[in-house]
């Protein structure tokens, strides 16, 4: 089984995003984010929850979310 992201990583991603200018940059490490939890969560990692909840908290964070 291969190393998941852990609750600290969700959350300096997520405390990184206020101090970031780059929307696209930030919607694109949000995704990635996004799936290493969910990967996580498939896995079974016993603290799956938390790695949920910290994660949403990105949604808290206003930025416009796009692609170019």
């Amino acid at each position: 089984m291969s190393k998941h992201i852990t609750v600290k990583e969700v959350k300096d991603i997520v405390n990184s995003f206020s101090e970031n200018a780059d929307w696209e940059g930030m919607h694109m490490e949000e995704d990635d984010m996004y799936e290493d939890v969910l990967r996580a969560i498939a896995d079974g990692d016993p603290h799956s929850k938390l790695l949920a909840r910290e994660a949403l908290k990105s949604k808290n964070v206003k930025f416009t979310r796009w692609y170019s």
